[in-house]
């Protein structure tokens, strides 16, 4: 007789030895509800501590910034001290208590970044209206620039790890810095850090070996990266997207992270359309085909009877959830119960991203989450 849900609940070991003791993961989402000073608030530690009591075999904790000149907003995380590092303590022991893997998400905004908070210019790999946010001050990076920011990304991996982090993941897709390198729409440099995609990707993986060297071999490291960028033209291409990913295997990488869109393509990600979805798990299941890396996959799966299907046809080897997750902490629980009756279900509107943006929200809020509801003076 069948296991319902069978290949959801199998674990996987990574080559490192990192364990997940089931195939869906908490993809990366930002909540924005850090202390002010960019450290790791209670107000986290409640949110990602339901997600973890609801059973993910690990969880991604969002966007800390490797940089205090990139910061997105007043709440944004940060890990950039030891004092932040500390903050994170509790969480990632709590994670681990519960055999859950604890990664953290390392980020640099990069041109989709802003400056109110900071002052300082926006990086980029150059000053193109691709890149371009709005009127804020931009600089193309220097190769002192390049070498300073590969080095805040190994500090905060150091950090990471300090504090029983099981891995880091690098933010490298969804057109922040490292995306916006990786694309031939945004990175049009004519030095070695441009031009075909073995220069564009050359400072992913200088982060990536950076970060490597200092770590143990039992701290994960991992890389979100687009499949596609989802723009009109010059955007990365699923040849790219694979001889990206064998690269980063022969650069000590343990597992690869599939997203898709930038900032001027948003609006897909944020309410997509089934053929949107279709299309971008046909890419995902080309890599996953071409690749000795597992791949895993986070992007408008809604409940684990998808997930159970993205795994069983081979798409990619973790799911990731974030949306549906934050409106139902319990989904993986209550599904593997029997209980699916019971599960919030995300609506998909978008109305959380959306909250980012809004001045009259002080967070991020849901459409249907018991715990997260949204106050009824924010409309959309």
């Amino acid at each position: 007789m069948s296991i319902k849900y069978e290949n959801c609940r199998e674990s996987i070991i990574l080559e490192n030895g990192a364990v997940f003791r089931n195939r869906i993961f908490f993809a990366a989402m930002g909540i924005d509800c850090a202390q002010d000073d960019g450290s790791f608030s209670q107000s986290l530690y409640e949110f990602y501590a339901g997600i973890i009591r609801g059973g993910v075999g690990a969880v991604v904790f969002a966007n800390a910034s490797i940089s205090k000149s990139s910061r997105l907003k007043l709440g944004g995380l940060l890990l950039t001290t030891a004092a932040h590092a500390n903050a994170l303590q509790p969480i990632i022991d709590y994670a681990n208590d519960q055999r859950c893997v604890a990664i953290i998400q390392l980020q640099h905004y990069g041109a989709q970044g802003l400056t109110e908070l900071t002052g300082s210019p926006l990086l980029a790999p150059t000053v193109s209206m691709a890149a371009r946010n709005g009127s804020a001050p931009m600089k193309a990076m220097s190769h002192s620039d390049i070498n300073g920011v590969v080095d805040q990304f190994a500090n905060a991996a150091i950090r990471a790890e300090t504090i029983g982090a099981g891995g880091i993941q690098i933010q490298a897709s969804n057109g922040y810095l490292i995306s916006s390198f990786l694309s031939p729409f945004s990175n049009l440099r004519n030095d070695e850090y441009g031009g075909d995609i073995i220069g564009r990707a050359r400072f992913l993986l200088e982060i990536v070996k950076a970060i490597r060297s200092c770590l143990s071999r039992q701290t994960m490291v991992s890389v979100r990266l687009n499949v596609d960028d989802v723009v009109d033209f010059g955007g990365v291409s699923l040849e790219d997207v694979i001889e990206t990913v064998h690269m980063l295997k022969m650069s000590g990488c343990d597992l690869v992270e599939l997203s898709c869109c930038v900032r001027q393509s948003f609006k897909s990600l944020i309410t997509p359309s089934h053929s949107f979805i279709d299309m971008v798990r046909s890419k995902v299941r080309a890599v996953r085909a071409s690749s000795s890396l597992p791949i895993s996959y986070a992007g408008g799966t809604r409940s684990l009877l998808e997930a159970e299907s993205l795994l069983t046809s081979a798409t990619c080897d973790l799911v990731g959830m974030s949306r549906a997750l934050f409106a139902d902490n319990d989904l993986v629980r209550k599904s593997l119960a029997n209980r699916e009756h019971d599960i919030s279900a995300c609506l998909f509107e978008g109305n959380c991203f959306r909250d980012k943006s809004n001045p009259l929200a002080d967070r991020v809020y849901c459409c249907v989450s018991k715990i997260y509801p949204r106050p009824s003076h924010i409309k959309y």
